[in-house]
């Protein structure tokens, strides 16, 4: 549990490898891109009004 609104950070791309027991057995991380995790309302109607802002309106 967390009290967080948004989080983000580089995207783990091994995560099964990785998973198995880094750094004994698993893989080392393979980090790339870029995900964002929204949790709060709010944070989703900022998100969602910066990314029309940006781009538009989806189209119809």
């Amino acid at each position: 549990m967390h009290n967080y609104e948004l989080v983000e950070g580089p995207m783990l791309r091994n995560l099964k490898g990785f998973l198995k027991g880094f750094p004994r057995e698993g893989k080392p991380p393979v980090l790339n891109g870029h995900q964002i995790a929204i949790f709060g309302d709010r944070a989703a109607e900022l998100f969602t009004g910066s990314v029309l802002r940006r781009v538009g309106p989806p189209a119809s």
